[in-house]
């Protein structure tokens, strides 16, 4: 238990709360145990069709796991389970719990970054990890045994940066071509590509950082936080961040909802911060609420005890008819 690792498979556990009884789901993964669990009710009939979540294994040198879907079915009271992961990645430890959302255009979208940090030993680990937006095509079916999605068919969108007029560059260049073949140049353009993939993915760019805490939506922006350990025994608290890229994206809106960089420009537009410092220590998960001017702002707590209150800026929407009909008064 020092170590956070396990000699068992991951398992999952669910108590009938009419009968009293427990079934007990082994996932198949060996030497691993289960993070955060999310269910998705991807039809809206007050039934969960099927639960995400995520596994950790491997050791704090090397750590690894995998993030997965639980189709569920019930038969005369009785619970089964079909478990297959969500995409081809089993070499990060997803602990996190994962996020669900169905889009306007019926996508049935599972998010989660990977990272683990339990041990002391864990604060020194420099696996590299990533933050995923998966559309997952088997969410409402049942027949989910053995499918995943390729990463191959999701848009890496690392080291993409974004300008306020809608602009973007990666290292300095554009257009920027694209790992699933397409060249854009602006965030519509990945946008657009990202709507032709299955997803997206990107890569956390500071050394030793890692996400392990749920992520929440905000407008139309995926708010998580992230952590980065000093890597030092004798150093415990090292810094948080804060990252809030478009769900549909995976790169910030040009409405910079963390606020921009005026040192760095782009044909007069100003970089989008992709993330925000939360200063020192590990940030819990945030909390969105409207403050009386109808902003959202994302409150958060770390390790130290400080609690932030970051805005997070929204598109501005001008409200307007969307239809009108005339009813006749006769009385």
């Amino acid at each position: 238990m020092d170590k956070a690792e396990s000699e068992k498979s991951a398992k999952i556990f669910a108590y009938n709360l009419k009968t009293g009884s427990l079934q007990t789901f082994d996932t198949g993964v060996t030497n691993a145990f289960v993070g955060g669990i999310e269910a998705g009710d991807w039809n809206n009939d007050f039934s969960d069709d099927a639960i995400y979540f995520g596994v950790v294994s491997g050791t704090e040198a090397a750590p690894a796991g995998q993030l997965m879907r639980g189709a569920l079915t019930q038969t005369n009271g009785v619970l089964s389970v079909s478990f297959a992961r969500v995409i081809d990645v089993t070499d990060q430890p997803s602990s996190a719990q994962p996020t669900v959302i169905h889009d306007r255009s019926n996508n049935f979208w599972v998010y989660g970054g990977t990272g683990r940090y339990y041990t002391s030993g864990d604060n020194s680990s420099t696996a590299g990890q990533s933050y995923y937006g998966v559309k997952d095509p088997y969410a409402n079916s049942n027949a989910m045994i053995a499918l995943e999605v390729s990463t191959d068919s999701l848009v890496d969108t690392t080291g993409i940066n974004v300008f306020t007029d809608g602009s973007i560059l990666r290292g300095g260049n554009a257009p920027v071509a694209l790992n699933t073949g397409e060249s854009v140049t602006n965030f519509s353009g990945v946008m657009s590509a990202v709507a032709g993939q299955s997803g997206w993915m990107f890569d956390l760019p500071y050394t030793r950082e890692r996400s392990t805490t749920k992520s929440v939506l905000s407008n139309e922006s995926l708010v998580f936080t992230t952590y980065q350990p000093t890597g030092e025994t004798c150093d415990a608290e090292g810094s948080g961040f804060l990252y809030a890229p478009h769900f549909l994206a995976g790169i910030p809106g040009e409405f910079a909802p963390l606020g921009t960089d005026s040192s760095v420009v782009n044909n007069g537009a100003e970089l989008v911060l992709r993330a925000s410092s939360l200063g020192t220590g590990n940030p819990s998960t945030p909390t969105i609420y409207q403050d009386s001017q109808g902003n959202s702002r994302a409150i958060i707590q770390t390790s130290t005890g400080e609690i932030g209150n970051i805005e997070v800026d929204g598109r501005q929407i001008t409200g307007r008819r969307q239809s009108w009909r005339e009813i006749p008064i006769n009385w």
